[in-house]
């Protein structure tokens, strides 16, 4: 006995010891951890880099743009609070009621969320913004690619439900300018069927021929019909005629009694147009409009990723899914668990620098392509393309050699800072390289700079 004894009083000291020991430890690591990090390698090398936004020049291209420090700031300590915005908080709000219910202990950032939503929503139903809570729902989430799936999805689902047969076709319809998420979102929801529609010498959806293929598909059969329109298209900042299209489809649903769901694509757009005219609804002002993507890490000034989905009230009830152990005991997004980060900087944003603000940030992006589009217009060998008035794109032709810039100059001569990207596009019947122009805060320094190597790229090869 006086043996077990003695082993039992050693066993508990080791044991004691090694809770010591490790304790110690993990608190000396912790701490080592925490004071060391600005001496790691990983934070020198984040110190040093150069993003193309921050290079002299820098990219002309890219649709982002450095945040604004007080964003930063927002953004950082937000992160740090590890919030979850789970579920879709506009969800039983109305002008009348507040009846969200969402995972507790988040609701600050959850109001954030909704406000921002309604915010940016009341600019997409200039019909009637004071009851934008009545018409809208949605949710921020991963990016424009995201907020295109979670459209498909519930596009998907509404045209079911009209479906009389489960195998019957559902056709999508775009022009060849629409983004490529879209057709990863087809592949996602197993939507096999497209038909391409013609666009303009402007870039932007012919109406006709999408009355007219939706008229032939009709004659053989097709009753149900995905149409995406794009506001401020990838290669060429053009706007599909979003009003006259949903004109189209509400003729259409009359004529033949097919069923639609007209989703917008709008975002880069989305940030720009409402912003600066009241003359183009690319919202839920158009009757056949079901849902809109906005991208706010784009013109919205916000980080990556920050997408914003939006849709009719109620529509996002097609793709619920119930789930006991949540409270609220639903989610209804692609994302499910999601960072509140964009949330809580973009209401920050709406609040401190407002519509007002933001139109003034967009005119004065304008006004920059505009001053590049007249310096561009003089250069021999420039074709400047029909360009948005509302979208602070400028899509070019720059025939240095067969139509294009030589590769050796995009990648490692005059031209690489700027960061050239380009596209084949169709123009006027012939398919050419044309390179996009984002003009942003960012690049305003480097406009004139820009053209100045433009030209002298050209008299090095001539």
């Amino acid at each position: 006995m006086k043996f077990l004894f003695i082993v039992c009083i050693i066993i508990i000291l080791v044991f004691k010891y090694y809770q010591m020991y490790t304790t110690n430890n993990i608190q000396s690591i912790s701490t080592s951890n925490s004071s060391n990090v600005e001496e790691s390698q990983l934070w020198q090398d984040l110190i040093r880099m150069q993003t193309p936004y921050t290079t002299s020049p820098c990219a002309f291209c890219y649709p982002g743009t450095p945040l604004l420090p007080d964003i930063t700031k927002i953004a950082s300590l937000a992160m740090s609070k590890q919030i979850n915005l789970i579920g879709t908080h506009t969800i039983g709000v109305t002008s009348t009621s507040n009846e969200n219910i969402g995972e507790s202990g988040f609701e600050i950032a959850q109001h954030y969320e909704r406000e921002l939503i309604f915010w940016i929503g009341k600019l997409l139903c200039k019909h009637d913004p004071e009851h934008v809570k009545d018409i809208v729902d949605g949710y921020m989430c991963g990016g424009g690619t995201e907020a295109n799936i979670e459209s498909f999805w519930i596009a998907r689902e509404y045209l079911r439900k009209t479906m009389e047969h489960p195998d019957e076709p559902i056709y999508v319809l775009f022009t060849d300018l629409t983004h490529y998420s879209i057709t990863k979102a087809m592949h996602m929801m197993d939507i096999k069927f497209v038909e391409k529609v013609k666009h303009t010498n402007k870039f932007e959806m012919d109406t006709n021929d999408l009355y007219d293929k939706i008229v032939m598909l009709n004659s053989k059969g097709v009753k149900h019909f995905i149409v995406v329109g794009t506001v401020g298209t990838t290669s060429c900042g053009s706007i599909d005629p979003i009003s006259e299209m949903s004109v189209v489809l509400t003729k259409v649903q009359k004529e033949f009694g097919v069923h639609t769901y007209l989703h917008v694509d709008a975002s880069f757009g989305g940030f720009t147009v409402p912003f600066v005219t009241n003359n183009v609804m690319i919202g839920f002002e158009n009757a056949a409009v079901q849902s809109v993507t906005v991208d706010a890490d784009k013109m919205g000034r916000l980080p990556y990723p920050s997408g914003m989905f939006l849709c009719r009230k109620g529509l996002q009830k097609y793709v619920e899914t119930r789930v006991q152990y949540i409270r609220g005991h639903t989610d209804d997004t692609v994302s499910g668990s999601r960072t509140a980060i964009s949330a809580v900087a973009g209401y920050y944003y709406s609040q401190k620098y407002g519509y007002v603000g933001h139109s003034e940030y967009v005119n004065s992006c304008i006004r920059h392509r505009n001053m590049l589009v007249s310096f561009l217009s003089k250069i021999k060998g420039v074709t400047v393309l029909p360009h948005s008035a509302y979208i602070n794109m400028l899509p070019i032709i720059i025939d240095v050699v067969d139509g294009k810039i030589p590769s050796e100059e995009t990648e490692k001569g005059i031209m690489k800072d700027y960061h050239m990207r380009s596209d084949e596009v169709n123009v006027n019947g012939k398919m050419c390289t044309v390179y996009k122009l984002c003009i942003m805060e960012h690049t305003f320094p480097y406009i004139e700079q820009f053209v100045s190597d433009v030209e002298r790229m050209f008299n090095k090869y001539h």
